[in-house]
């Protein structure tokens, strides 16, 4: 068997871009990574490794999940009665 292809974050960013279309960069990697929402990945020599499979399986994951409601963040005060 070959050996599975394991790619450092600009990598995993190429691939997710050119296999699925999904645009991400190196830094939301690495804050999915830190949040614990990311693709799973392992360290070797301090560097982050992603399988293509793992890859994968997050963008189905992803695909699956609902969207999430969030609220609205909105410039200034949310009272426009406080406004001067």
């Amino acid at each position: 068997a070959a050996p599975m292809p394991f790619h450092q974050r600009p990598g995993a960013v190429k691939y997710l871009r050119e296999k699925h279309g999904v645009e991400t960069s190196t830094g939301g990697l690495a804050t999915q990574a830190y949040r614990g929402r990311g693709p799973k990945y392992c360290v070797i020599n301090g560097r982050a490794l992603y399988s293509e499979k793992e890859l994968d399986a997050w963008v189905e994951r992803e695909a699956a999940r609902p969207l999430e409601k969030r609220p609205r963040q909105s410039r200034g005060s949310a009272d426009p009665a406080a406004a001067p």
